[in-house]
């Protein structure tokens, strides 16, 4: 699904991705960072009773032959 999204969002001259992950989503994170990502923020909020969302926002940059990307993608992920 990933190198759908980046070939998806090179189309569109897009030169980076984001997402956001829970820092005890150790699997994931370990995949994010095989393929490119790299730990950009910690992100912390406070969503109700009680509970904290405590995450890490990731970033891949991408490129598309020469081309200077314009934008990123925020992509959502668990």
């Amino acid at each position: 699904m990933l190198r759908h999204v980046e070939a998806a969002a090179l189309e569109k001259n897009i030169g980076s991705l984001m997402l956001q992950v829970n820092k005890r989503n150790t699997v994931s994170i370990s995949i994010y960072r095989k393929v490119g990502f790299q730990v950009r923020a910690e992100a912390i909020f406070d969503i109700g009773n009680g509970y904290i969302m405590d995450d890490y926002v990731m970033e891949k940059t991408i490129t598309n032959r020469g081309q200077t990307p314009v934008s990123t993608i925020y992509l959502s992920a668990q």
